[in-house]
């Protein structure tokens, strides 16, 4: 008999694994079945670094980038302490967004399994509310930095977020929720 995994641990279920090709299964006989649920290492590890990794990433980036190769200073003192601002309305979008989903009792994981759209609050201005609030404290380091070669990072991690976590996302609300995720599409820009 095939052992059960928490889905949330693997974030993604045993069954649901094998339908998408995830696991390999020889000979779907039950001893193959039960191989088969040992997790794909490759699979988890690359859902396992999530965004909050790649905002610290970002982060010891743009800092390194000032010391060693800072280029010219592009924001001048008293104006770098705007990237503090900006690192506390990033910071803020990130803690409203995570309370909304909260209230809704839906995951936060981009590899897992939603079960509510949430429409309102910083979700009703655009759909990755808390994806922009990354690259806003990273962009607000970069001000508060002062040099030209810190804001390579925030790019990055726009790059990263939209290319990575992103599509992945909208396919399984568009998968998830159908019809009204495709009118909550239509009612927010596409990042921001």
């Amino acid at each position: 008999m095939s052992k059960s995994i928490d889905p949330e641990s693997t974030l993604l279920s045993p069954a649901s694994s094998m339908r998408r090709g995830l696991f390999h299964d020889a000979g779907g006989t039950e001893a193959s079945l039960a191989r088969s649920a040992v997790p794909n290492v490759e699979t988890i590890a690359m859902r396992m670094i999530l965004p909050p990794t790649y905002l610290l990433v970002s982060l010891v980036l743009a800092t390194a980038l000032s010391v060693f190769l800072p280029g010219p200073r592009i924001v001048a003192s008293p104006w770098t302490v705007i990237g503090i601002g900006l690192i506390v309305i990033g910071v803020g979008i990130n803690i409203v967004g995570d309370r909304q989903f909260q209230r809704a009792k839906t995951t936060m994981n981009p590899f897992g399994s939603p079960r509510t759209l949430v429409t309102t609050g910083v979700f009703r201005c655009f759909p990755h509310p808390m994806y922009a609030g990354l690259v806003l404290i990273v962009i607000g380091t970069a001000v508060l930095l002062g040099y030209a070669t810190p804001f390579i990072a925030p790019v990055l991690l726009w790059t990263v977020l939209r290319y990575r976590f992103i599509p992945q996302e909208e396919r399984v609300l568009s998968q998830r929720f159908g019809e009204e995720y495709r009118v909550y599409r239509t009612r927010v820009s596409r990042w921001l």
